[in-house]
Order: structure tokens, then C-alpha cells, then sequence
């Protein structure tokens, strides 16, 4: 009895090692083939070469934006939506140093997302561009060739950037924002004439910030783009630390600069936020050079600022801009390109 119970026991684990084995030699075999498959898998869903080639003599070797809409991802991006050529023309003129740009090769930005068919700018700086006809709003010039010739230069934006442009010049003077908020504040209270005027600001600077154009069956001309040399800084350099006592803002002359116009900006940064507040601001510097004291006075006399003068304050970063104006008071170049470009020095 004890020998046939020992005999049934053992059939039954010979049985379950049977059908381990089974199941075992089964997974192998079926990952085998399962393998296989997938690699016939791929090898038949290869990826065409040409179909993930990227042609980088197509994409864009620098591009220059107008108008830095707020929210707008598209001023980003080096994709737009081309749009369809058509029997209306586009002229415009792009220089490099006063000498025109030939052999450039450009496309505009028209409002968000969008751009113009591309065209080469010929030896006389003139280029031309097919579009429909239609309104259209201009938002910057993309470059996709001949990187070695700007490179080292700055867009001068005289559409956005002209005279009274640049700076951040208030909308209406000071005295008569305050006089307009106090008719507001007798009218509706102070909490609805801040917002009421507030509005009235907002509305003019939308107003202003866009370049807006027509294109008849007579075709339209654009303002000329010029990308020039920047004006040399030489005191204080950037990254330089120095007393308030010693300051003066020195710069190297330019070639038929008839005054300049020079712009501090307080420089504080929390975390990954950088923030920037105007300090001082004048403008009508006949020489290359301006102490600190008077730039200071001159800001005061000019009440550009509509917050009032900050003078300079030890410990703090602050960045500064020099801007060359022609005998028109048009812009001739200027020391950097945009606001994160700033020459940023410290007052110890």
C-alpha cells in the first residue's frame, strides 16, 4: 500500500514537471519567433532616409522680429505657414553697413505664424516680393544664407525703433496722465478711473506697435532694413564693477552721429526671472562720453521717465544702451539689439 502510494506520487510530479517543461519549451519557442517577427517588423517599417533628412540650408540663419507681441508663441518659432504668391509686389531695400545686401536671401513675417515667399536681394539692395492683394501686418525679416556677413551686425528697427520709440518713453507726459486720472477719479472714483486709463494706455501702445500695410495692384514699398555695426562700449564694460564717484558712460564715436541717446535700466533677477526698471534716460549727448552726475540731471531736465529718477545705488546691477542719432534724428545704430543685450555693470 505505502509502495503504490509512493509510486502515485511520483507519477504525479513526473506529470507536473512535464507540463513546466511544456510550457517552458513553448514560451521559448513562441519569444523565438515572436522576435523574429519584430525584426521582419522593422526591417519592413524601416525609415526612408529622405524621409527624416533635414535640409539645414533651408532653415533660417537669423531672424528679426518688430514687435514682441505679448503671448505670441510665433515670434519664437522658425515655422511658419508660407503664403501663396500672387500679382501684387512688395519692394523693399536691405543694406549691410550702408552697402546693399546682395546675394541675401529673406523672407517677411506677416502677422502671427505667416511669412512670404522668399526673394533675393539684388546688387542694388532692391528686392520684390509676389504676394495677394490685401492688408497685411509686417512683424520682422527672416535671413536664411550668407550668416558670416551679419553675424556680427545689429538690425537696426526703425520701424519700431525711431526716435521716440526706442526709450520707454511715456504715451503722454506725466502731468497730463495725472490731470486726465484726477477728471476720471471726480467722475468715477479712483478705482474706476485707474482702470479707465489704464485701458486708454494699453489701447495706444497696441495701437502703435504694429506695422500695418496695404497691398493695392500698384504693389507697396516697405521702410529700408539695415544691419549695422554696433556701437563700440568702452566704459563701463560689461561685467565691470564700479564707484558712482568714478561713473561716466564712454563710447566710441560714430561716423555721422549728429547726438546720441543713452538708457539705464536697473537689473534684478529672482530665480529665473529677470526684470528690468528704467533709471535714466537722455537724450541730445553731443560727445561720446556723459558723467553720471549729468545724466542724472539731464534725465531730471528731460522727464522722460514717468516714474520719476532713480539715481544709481551701490550694490545694485545695472544695464546700459548707447543709441547713435543722424542729423533727421533717425536712428544710426545703436550698442545692442534688444533688452537682454545690455552692457550690465555693477555700483559698488
Amino acid at each position: 500500500m505505502e509502495r503504490e502510494q509512493r509510486k502515485n506520487k511520483n507519477r504525479l510530479i513526473i506529470f507536473i514537471l512535464a507540463v513546466f517543461c511544456s510550457f517552458l519549451i513553448g514560451f521559448i519557442v513562441g519569444n523565438f519567433f515572436n522576435i523574429n517577427l519584430m525584426k521582419n517588423h522593422f526591417k519592413d517599417t524601416k525609415i526612408d532616409d529622405k524621409e527624416v533628412y533635414i535640409d539645414y540650408a533651408s532653415r533660417p540663419v537669423r531672424k528679426d522680429i518688430l514687435f514682441y507681441e505679448p503671448g505670441s508663441d510665433y515670434v519664437w518659432s522658425d515655422q511658419y505657414e508660407e503664403i501663396s504668391k500672387g500679382d501684387n509686389i512688395i519692394k523693399g531695400k536691405v543694406y549691410i553697413d550702408d552697402e546693399p545686401a546682395e546675394g541675401l536671401e529673406i523672407a517677411l513675417i506677416i502677422a502671427s505664424g505667416r511669412q512670404t515667399p522668399r526673394a533675393t536681394v539684388n546688387s542694388q539692395g532692391d528686392f520684390s516680393i509676389s504676394v495677394p492683394e490685401g492688408e497685411y501686418y509686417l512683424n520682422g525679416i527672416i535671413i536664411y544664407n550668407l550668416s558670416d556677413r551679419i553675424q556680427d551686425k545689429i538690425f537696426i528697427n526703425k520701424i519700431a525703433k525711431d526716435e521716440q520709440g526706442y526709450f520707454d518713453h511715456p504715451i503722454q507726459s506725466s502731468d497730463e496722465i495725472m490731470k486726465i486720472f484726477q477728471e476720471l477719479s471726480d467722475k468715477y472714483g479712483s478705482e474706476e478711473a485707474s482702470k479707465r486709463i489704464t485701458d486708454q494706455l494699453q489701447d495706444v501702445v497696441v495701437s502703435r506697435d504694429q506695422f500695418k500695410f496695404v497691398v493695392t495692384d500698384k504693389g507697396y514699398t516697405l521702410p529700408d532694413f539695415h544691419y549695422r555695426k554696433p556701437v563700440k562700449i568702452i566704459s563701463p564694460l560689461h561685467v565691470s564693477s564700479v564707484s558712482l564717484e568714478k561713473l561716466q558712460f564712454i563710447w566710441e564715436a560714430v561716423p555721422n552721429a549728429h547726438t546720441y541717446k543713452i538708457s539705464v535700466e536697473h537689473i534684478v533677477k529672482k530665480g529665473s526671472t529677470t526684470s528690468y526698471y528704467p533709471v535714466l534716460t537722455c537724450d541730445n549727448i553731443e560727445k561720446n562720453f556723459i558723467k553720471y552726475d549729468d545724466a542724472l540731471q539731464k534725465t531730471k531736465e528731460q522727464d522722460y521717465l514717468w516714474g520719476g529718477v532713480n539715481p544709481l545705488e551701490p550694490n545694485n546691477l545695472y544695464g546700459w544702451r548707447i543709441v547713435a542719432i543722424d542729423n533727421k534724428g533717425k536712428i544710426i545704430t545703436s550698442s545692442d539689439e534688444d533688452i537682454s543685450d545690455l552692457s550690465m555693470f555693477r555700483v559698488e
